[in-house]
């Protein structure tokens, strides 16, 4: 009825507007008026007539009951107090529901990434849909980062790159391709500032609503997709039946009905520039065939995390400290090895091969990858290693499908011995829904208590049924143990009488991976069971930097360690775990001073991205020396230098670098300093809004980009101070070969300044070398415009001795926007003044010129 009768239609947008707006007001309101608990006695109340006669029988049962009670526990309570006063310390740990432990000698600190996790330290929303896949995704510095099976509330989600896929409780499924930025008002709307959707709605979802700054979507029936540009152009694919177009200003004055509304039926295509401005276009394959295209994306992930994991893998494999490596590669079915889980590592003694009991293989992390799958509780990997362990470092790749109110046990020792080692997952007390890490080692002897450490709650059940990297690292010498959750840290606790002590050592000699020998259990300990997968498992006897373990969990990162101590970019020593990054890594260098990055190679390897100065209260230098560094093998990928809360300096000077895209001084709290002081600087491509290569201070964060010798190169714009943050570019004298905006490949350049953001000139004796905005076919229709907005500034001063005369700054060959450029208040305007210039009588500005007198 919707698709055919206007009155119809006219009726549902006056009851989608009501709808909203009392959904609204029930979300502002909730949560603000607290909710009774009813106890127990409330809702099992017996009748008073009953009650009367049943209680006076009842107490003096209860009474001795309760009598008999304390008394034990007094005697309990005397006899450890009594065995502890002989024994000296004790060395065990309980831990509160809030997961931090009681007794004196543990010490404990959740990192911030636990704080983020913990449902028990926010209030959680009402979900409105969850995330039912996740392919490369980056999260943005705005929102948090997501796992597969999370339920997602009302409110924000940024992503940098990478695809996501949700569905909404009324069942619409919505794909989403990075960068992205939307909110999820509720189970039927979403509004779009930005990113790629693709939207299929079954007919509970029918009326499915899309906004943006320049049309808003709804559906009638239907599977659309759409491409939302931050300057809020839209462009509108209907791939199955219909949807309407609606001007959002005509949606807020009439609830969404106007003489705007336009029908698209399977097939069309339009493109929004202005509200109620719509212009037929041909489609392109991004919107046609997007999901083929998010295949396409999966299969060219796995294939890339394959690659990357197999070069992993023959490093770790050659590992002199590594003790156990079961990779889960199923070796050929033969009576001889079918119960046999070989140990890949270099130093495997022949008790280390794994004995496979009861498990199934079955399908791991991506298409090909085998796993081992526990079901029974009889269900495990049996191994021995050999000899006592001070420092002890575990990873593994598991996925946990069900928590059964109970313990899932990842790693423990068979028996009961001294120094025995205990791992688990442990479901809360009060809330089976949450779950803790816990890992427990066995006393020094039968008569001494164990020793536990227990994060908060990190784990929630809707994460089950999905990947995670779980590790802990114990070093006995320093009584610390850290444990971690897909390679962030959930809590580093100490236990202060390991200090300095002989004790602390761990004994691995008869482990399980999965589910605990009936045999040894305790008659009062919680059901144990693990129901899931395991198909990458690890033990290293030192003790793994975190960045280490972070990168085990990202494969396509190399983190920058400095280990080798010569600063050299090809000393594998100087990478994450000793192995030098994979072309298409993302790279981190987040070491100053005497630990930077050197760089004077000839790589082959073609990277993913390079961050130099990544999170918050990290600095991190590069200096490019020479030779030939390329990172641009994901088009949709940015370098940074400055990002995510970090301060970065990357010094070029000498050498080819070509980057794919680059962001200076990326958000709040970020410092980011390029220096270009000679060799060339290539930036391939402009995935940031389809229009710049170089973005210079953006969300809050302030950058610099500075040339003084070389040349600068960029397929697309420059753009200064995107989304309040502040941009500096600086150019010094006359030194450089050439600064040409738009002039690789077949787009054309662009200069956009912000408010507040500077373009900073130095004349020296030889003037200075211009900044040239090019257009790629010449003919002045389309781009290499140059917008000045109100409040940028121009700073310009002399090198030098001060000299009258005229130099062009800039020039360019599209239209001049200027909003009200200005200088900064360090110029001399008696000395110095700047006009725009036409000089070549066309009619248009076209050289942006300073004067001194």
């Amino acid at each position: 009825m919707i698709q055919t009768s206007e009155e119809a239609r006219a009726e549902f947008w006056k009851r989608a507007r009501l709808h909203g707006l009392l959904r609204q007001h029930k979300q502002e309101r909730l949560g603000s008026e607290p909710v009774p608990n009813r106890s127990d006695d409330d809702q099992m109340a017996e009748p008073a007539v009953d009650a009367s006669r049943n209680r006076g029988r009842r107490w003096l049962f209860t009474v001795a009951a309760i009598a008999a009670c304390l008394l034990l526990s007094v005697g309990i309570h005397w006899a450890i107090t009594l065995n502890q006063s002989q024994m000296g310390t004790t060395r065990k740990t309980a831990s509160s529901d809030s997961g931090k432990a009681i007794n004196p000698n543990i010490t404990s600190e959740n990192s911030d990434n636990s704080r983020e996790d913990d449902p028990n330290l926010s209030p959680r929303k009402p979900w409105v849909a969850f995330l039912r896949n996740s392919i490369d995704a980056q999260w943005g510095d705005r929102g948090t980062a997501r796992r597969v099976g999370d339920s997602l509330g009302a409110g924000r989600l940024t992503l940098k790159s990478g695809l996501i896929e949700f569905q909404t409780n009324r069942g619409a499924v919505v794909v989403v391709e990075g960068p992205a930025d939307l909110d999820l008002v509720d189970d039927m709307e979403i509004r779009c500032r930005e990113g790629q959707l693709t939207v299929n709605v079954p007919p509970p979802a029918q009326g499915f609503l899309v906004r943006t700054e320049s049309v808003d979507v709804v559906d009638l029936g239907t599977a659309f997709s759409m491409q939302v540009d931050v300057n809020d152009d839209a462009r509108i694919h209907v791939i199955e039946g219909e949807v309407d177009l609606v001007s959002p200003s005509d949606a807020g004055a009439s609830g969404l009905v106007s003489a705007t509304t336009r029908r698209l039926s399977k097939g069309e295509s339009v493109e929004v520039e202005s509200p109620g401005n719509y212009r037929d276009i041909e489609v392109s394959d991004r919107l046609t065939n997007s999901k083929s295209r998010t295949q396409s994306i999966a299969n060219s992930f796995d294939e890339v995390y394959r690659r990357l994991w197999h070069h992993r893998r023959s490093e770790i494999m050659q590992d002199p400290s590594c003790l156990v490596y079961y990779d889960f590669v199923r070796e050929p079915a033969t009576q001889a090895n079918e119960l046999i889980l070989p140990n890949r590592a270099k130093a495997a003694t022949e008790n280390s091969h794994g004995t496979i009991i009861g498990c199934d293989w079955t399908d791991g992390r991506w298409k090909g990858k085998h796993a081992l799958d526990f079901k029974s509780v009889f269900d495990r990997i049996l191994l021995s290693v050999e000899g006592q362990h001070e420092k002890v470092t575990c990873m593994v790749k598991i996925r946990v499908d069900a928590l059964k109110g109970g313990t899932t046990p990842i790693l423990t020792s068979r028996s009961l011995l001294p120094r025995g080692l205990h791992w688990s997952i442990e479901t809360d007390l009060e809330n089976s829904s949450l779950a803790r890490l816990v890992w427990r080692r066995n006393g020094d002897s039968n008569t001494s208590l164990p020793l536990e450490f227990s994060t908060p709650p990190i784990l929630r059940g809707e994460q089950m049924g999905t990947w995670i990297q779980l590790a802990f690292i114990w070093n006995s010498s320093k009584g610390q143990l850290q444990q971690f959750v897909d390679g962030k840290s959930v809590d580093t606790q100490w236990d202060r009488t390991s200090i300095d002590s002989s004790t602390g050592e761990l004994d691995l000699s008869d482990l399980q991976i999965g589910n605990g020998s009936p045999t040894v259990m305790e008659a009062d300990t919680r059901a144990s069971n693990l129901c899931g997968r395991i198909d990458e498992f690890m033990l290293f006897d030192r003790e793994l930097a975190p960045h280490e373990v972070q990168a085990f969990h990202n494969l396509g990162r190399s983190y920058w360690t400095n280990n080798g101590r010569d600063g050299d970019w090809e000393d594998a020593n100087n990478w994450s775990g000793g192995i030098s990054p994979n072309p298409g890594d993302d790279l981190y260098i987040n070491r100053p001073g005497d630990e930077r990055a050197r760089y004077r190679a000839y790589a082959k390897a073609n990277y993913g991205a390079i961050h130099v100065g990544n999170f918050s209260g990290q600095v991190g230098d590069l200096i490019v020396e020479g030779g030939v560094l390329n990172v641009d093998r994901n088009p949709t990928f940015m370098s940074r230098v400055g990002a995510s809360g970090g301060e970065g300096k990357l010094i070029h000077r000498d050498g080819d670098v070509r980057i794919n895209t680059l962001q200076i001084g990326l958000d709040d709290g970020s410092e980011g300093h390029y220096l270009l002081q000679g060799g060339r600087l290539l930036l391939s491509r402009a995935p940031l809004e389809k229009r710049y290569s170089l973005s210079v201070g953006e969300n809050d964060g302030e950058g610099v980009f500075s040339i003084s010798n070389g040349t600068l190169t960029t397929r697309q714009g420059v753009i200064l101070g995107r989304s309040e943050g502040q941009g500096v570019f600086q150019v010094i004298g006359s030194q450089a070969d050439a600064i040409a905006i738009g002039s690789f490949g077949s787009k054309d350049g662009e200069w956009y300044q912000s408010s507040g953001s500077m373009l900073d000139v130095r004349i020296d004796d030889g003037g200075i070398t211009p900044i040239r905005i090019n257009e790629a076919d010449g003919d002045g229709s389309d781009g290499a415009n140059v917008t000045f907005c109100a409040g940028s500034l121009l700073n310009v001063e002399f090198l030098g001795e001060s000299q009258p005369g005229s130099w062009d700054v800039m020039t360019w060959k599209g239209d001049l926007n200027d909003e009200g450029l200005q200088f900064a208040p360090t110029v001399d305007s008696d000395v110095w003044s700047f006009e725009f210039v036409d000089t070549n009588e066309s009619g248009t500005m076209d050289t942006l010129r300073v004067t001194a007198k």
